[in-house]
This record gives structure tokens, sequence and C-alpha cells, in this order.
């Protein structure tokens, strides 16, 4: 591994954001901790065991299958997503997603950047209700 792949590596490693990479067929190559720490996985054995949607509140899980068809057909799939995950405690987490290709060894692949936005809707509901 080169001297800046480490350095990249290691930012994502290290970042307050969720991260996740897949190859063109969804197989997960990479999830860093943060990633895990979000949906509450042990390792990434644990996240690979389980589809992501299944965590999809209802709701979500709907958009979720919308999306997917779309994708299907080969239309674009919106920049950011946002959607809500019920954890196993039964807490409704709120996140945003964006995706883009990367370079991964040496092959194309695809980058999930997870942020939590939990706090943050439950800020604006509050001032909705105020």
């Amino acid at each position: 591994m080169s001297a800046s792949e480490q350095k990249f590596r290691s930012s994502l490693d290290n970042s307050s954001l969720g991260i996740r990479i897949t190859d063109k067929e969804g197989d997960i190559l990479y999830a860093n901790q943060t990633m895990l720490d979000l949906f509450e996985f042990k390792n990434l054995e644990e996240l690979k065991a389980v589809p992501l949607q299944d965590l999809y509140t209802t709701e979500s899980r709907a958009a979720w299958n919308e999306r997917h068809e779309q994708f299907l057909r080969g239309e674009l799939a919106p920049d950011k997503v946002q959607f809500d995950i019920k954890l196993k405690n039964g807490t409704i987490r709120s996140l945003e997603t964006s995706h883009k290709e990367v370079l991964w060894d040496g092959q194309m692949a695809y980058q999930t950047i997870y942020d939590d936005i939990t706090d943050l809707k439950q800020k604006g509901k509050k001032q909705i209700k105020e």
C-alpha cells in the first residue's frame, strides 16, 4: 500500500462520519467504526450479514424501494438521501447519506457516507412545536 493510500484509509478510519465502500454488486469491501456504531454492529461480519434496508422504518423502507426501482430503470439517484432506522433497542435514528464512485484497490467502487442527523431533526421538530 502506498503512503498516499495509507493516509486516505487512515482518514476514513478516523472520520466522524460513517463510511462504507461497496463493489458493483453491492458487496461491502470496507466500513469504518463510525459506520458500525451508527447501526450498532459489533464488526464488519455482522454488518455484512444484515441488509441495511431491514433496519429502515416502514416509511424509509418504502422510499428505498422506490429509489431502488428507479436505479434498476437506469434513473439517476438523488445526491443525498435522508432515512430513519430502528435500532435493536427500538430507538429511531435519522441518517443522511451521499454516494459517489471511488477507486478502491484499483477497481471502481461506491462510497456511501452516513451522517447522523437525529439531533438536528429533533431540534427542528421542537422549534415547529414552539
